[in-house]
């Protein structure tokens, strides 16, 4: 029978206390769910012959932690409720990830495209991912909205080449 394990999700109910904690942001709209792995080698025989395979695990006795993302409810917003968590340039930034578990994650996924290509950065501490954020405001992540008036070349359209719908067309 298989063994049951239980793992402990963290969901932005404020930040860790006990520990030394660190703050980061995130440019990815929904947000990620920061998770450890562990490296795995096992010997196996393909064929007769013996190869050796590396394969990442999920380790089920580390939390997880879920960062605020980017993007916010346009409804809550219309309707004078402001977004639960700080936004800034582009980044939402979650408080209180202890450091020592950031410091796994971000050595783990050093060489992911989020965080090579600061999509996902870690401050020390509140104010320094603030400055942060605000210092790395035109960096894209690649799913911004297209704005019609001046799209990116990575949405491979011209200026002005998207046309506005008329009222009453179909």
């Amino acid at each position: 029978m298989a063994e049951a394990f239980k793992r402990t999700i963290i969901r932005n109910d404020g930040p860790q206390t006990g520990t030394d904690t660190v703050s980061i942001g995130c440019k990815w709209p929904s947000g990620l769910v920061m998770r450890l792995y562990r490296v795995i080698e096992d010997e196996v025989i393909v064929n007769g012959v013996p190869r050796k395979e590396i394969r990442s695990v999920l380790d089920p006795s580390d939390p997880e932690y879920v960062l605020n993302g980017s993007s916010i409810d346009l409804g809550k917003m219309a309707g004078g409720i402001p977004p639960d968590h700080e936004i800034i340039g582009g980044y939402g930034l979650t408080h209180g990830i202890p450091r020592d578990f950031a410091e796994k994650w971000f050595e783990q996924n050093k060489l992911s495209d989020f965080v090579r290509n600061n999509i996902v950065f870690m401050a020390s501490n509140e104010q320094r991912a603030r400055d942060q954020a605000k210092d790395q405001k035109s960096i894209q992540s690649g799913v911004e909205p297209i704005d019609p008036n001046n799209p990116s070349p990575r949405a491979g359209l011209r200026s002005g080449t998207v046309q506005k719908e008329q009222p009453g067309a179909a």
